[in-house]
């Protein structure tokens, strides 16, 4: 269950452009560091990354070596996620 705290966070999370690439419009993208499979990290380990570069075809899921050559990993990224809803 999701509390009300969490669901603030990801909304602010939610709206703040895209980390990797700055386009607005951003989904919310669960961290998968350190989570086993098919579970979640805590809503407040969430990246700000928009379509494209959450899904698309050069993302995060799709070609993560790729990606995280170019924009950084996780952690860097979650970084410059809270850097941004601190800031906005």
């Amino acid at each position: 269950m999701t509390t009300a705290a969490e669901k603030r966070y990801m909304g602010a999370v939610a709206s703040i452009p895209c980390v990797a690439c700055g386009a607005e419009g951003v989904h919310v993208h669960h961290m998968r560091f350190g989570a086993g499979m098919g579970q979640k990290n805590s809503p407040f380990l969430t990246i700000a990354l928009c379509p494209g570069c959450h899904q698309g075809e050069l993302s995060i899921h799709s070609s993560k070596k790729q990606f995280e050559a170019i924009f950084g990993n996780e952690l860097h990224l979650l970084a410059k996620t809270i850097e941004g809803v601190f800031n906005a």
